[in-house]
C-alpha cells in the first residue's frame, strides 16, 4: 500500500484484488478494495504485469 486511501480505512494497510478483465489490446485492468472502504482500479498491460510475476521488474 502506497496511496493514503490504501493505508488508512476500517483495515489500515490492506489491499485485495477482487477481479481482473484483460482488454483485447493487452491492458490489464485490476479492480482492488483498499482498506474495506475503498474500490479501486490499477491498469498495467499484460506484459508489465508478466515481468512483474516473473520478477524482472
Amino acid at each position: 500500500p502506497r496511496e493514503p486511501y490504501e493505508r488508512a480505512g476500517d483495515v489500515p494497510n490492506c489491499i485485495f484484488s477482487n477481479g481482473a478483465i484483460l482488454e483485447p489490446d493487452g491492458e490489464v485492468k485490476v479492480y482492488y478494495g483498499a482498506c474495506d472502504t475503498t474500490i479501486c482500479l490499477a491498469t498495467t498491460t499484460l506484459d508489465e504485469l508478466l515481468s512483474a510475476c516473473r520478477g524482472e521488474l
